[in-house]
């Protein structure tokens, strides 16, 4: 798949514990490779997030216009991270995914459907931190 342009979608991150985030990219944000190239097409995570059970509250980070779309994958027990740079003059860029939502419950890699848990891509990052950084093997919109 190319680079989904202008359209704000979620891909699905995992750590080495088996925490779950939703990286929403706000139409700008580094996707990685591996979840572009995969047969799960990206544009159908989110609604495949949401079509899971709620199992926790959500606690909202920062405060953003609408957070609805946030707060309902962090009921799903996933922490929700956003690209804000696209809000951002390029020197105050922090080139991270920031932290939106969190949930109460946490949500885990095993206990995801095997679709999801296909296309969840693994990074260096503790979920619950205040950013995810983003590194070399991501693709940005050109």
């Amino acid at each position: 798949m190319d680079y989904p342009h202008q359209i704000d979608c979620v891909w699905l991150a995992t750590n080495s514990t088996g925490q779950l985030a939703a990286m929403i990219t706000a139409g700008e944000g580094p996707i990685p490779e591996s979840v572009l190239a995969h047969d799960f097409d990206m544009l159908d995570i989110e609604g495949a997030l949401l079509d899971l059970p709620v199992i926790a509250e959500a606690r909202l980070i920062e405060q953003i216009p609408d957070p609805s779309s946030f707060l309902a994958l962090s009921l799903r027990g996933l922490f929700v991270y956003d690209w804000t740079d696209l809000h951002r003059i390029r020197a105050e860029a922090v080139r991270a995914y920031e932290l939106v939502s969190v949930p109460s419950i946490q949500a885990s890699l095993r206990t995801l459907p095997a679709e999801l848990r296909s296309v969840a891509c693994e990074v260096d990052a503790v979920f619950g931190s205040p950013f995810v950084i983003v590194d070399g093997y991501w693709r940005q919109r050109v």
